[in-house]
C-alpha cells in the first residue's frame, strides 16, 4: 500500500517539479526573441546613410539640388552618418570654372559641414547614366545601407528608368523642386537616348 501511495506522490509531483522548469526554458526562449523584437524596433541613435547626388551643368539646378539634400540630412539628424556620393563631371554652365559639378558640390557641403559626415566625389561621369556606374561601382564595395538619391522633380523618371537599368540597388529618391524653361522639353529629348545611355554605362562600369 505504501509503495503504491509513492509511486504516485512521484507521478504527481515529480511532474509538478518539472513542469515550472520546462516552463522555465520556454520563458527563456520567449525573453531572447522578445530582446530580437525591442531591438529591432528602438531607434539607432548613430545609424548610418547614403546619400546620392546627382550633378547638373546649371549652376541654379545643381544648388537646388544640394540644398535639398542639406536639408534631407538636416532632418536626419546629427547622430546619423551620411556617406555622400557627389557625381558630376566637368561639363558645367559657368566655362570660366574649371571644376567639376561634383566639386561644386563638395564645397557647398564644407560651407555647412559636419563632422560626421564622409564625402566621397565622382568627377568622370558625363551623364545620368554614367553617375549610376559609378555610383554601382562604389556601393558594391560599401555595406549595405540605406540609400537616398536627390535629383530634381523633371529628371526623376528619366533618372529612375536609367539607374534599373544599370542596377538593382533600391534608393529612396528625394526630389528637389526647380526646374528652368526647358528642361521638360530638354527631357523628352533625352528619353530617346536612355537605352544607349545605359549600355554605354555599363561598359564604363566594367573598366572601373
Amino acid at each position: 500500500m505504501y509503495r503504491f501511495i509513492f509511486i504516485v506522490f512521484i507521478l504527481l509531483f515529480g511532474k509538478a517539479y518539472t513542469f515550472p522548469d520546462n516552463i522555465g526554458k520556454y520563458t527563456e526562449r520567449s525573453g531572447a526573441e522578445q530582446e530580437l523584437v525591442s531591438k529591432a524596433l528602438k531607434p539607432v541613435s548613430k545609424s548610418q546613410v547614403v546619400i546620392l547626388v546627382l550633378g547638373s551643368h546649371d549652376d541654379e539646378l545643381l544648388q537646388d539640388r544640394m540644398h535639398t539634400a542639406m536639408d534631407l540630412a538636416k532632418n536626419l539628424g546629427s547622430e546619423v552618418k551620411i556617406n555622400w556620393f557627389l557625381s558630376g563631371g566637368t561639363k558645367r554652365q559657368v566655362q570660366e570654372s574649371s571644376s567639376s559639378e561634383a566639386e561644386s558640390m563638395r564645397a557647398l557641403l564644407y560651407n555647412g559641414g559636419n563632422s560626421n559626415w564622409e564625402i566621397k566625389i565622382d568627377t568622370l561621369s558625363r551623364n545620368t547614366a554614367e553617375n549610376f556606374a559609378h555610383f554601382r561601382k562604389y556601393a558594391e564595395s560599401e555595406p549595405k545601407l540605406k540609400i537616398y538619391a536627390v535629383t530634381s522633380q523633371f529628371h526623376h523618371e528619366r533618372a529612375k528608368s536609367i539607374l534599373s537599368g544599370i542596377t538593382n540597388i533600391p534608393v529612396n529618391w528625394i526630389l528637389s523642386s526647380k526646374a528652368c524653361p526647358s528642361c521638360y522639353r530638354d527631357e523628352k529629348r533625352h528619353n530617346l537616348n536612355i537605352d544607349s545611355d545605359i549600355r554605354n554605362a555599363l561598359k564604363v562600369y566594367d573598366e572601373l
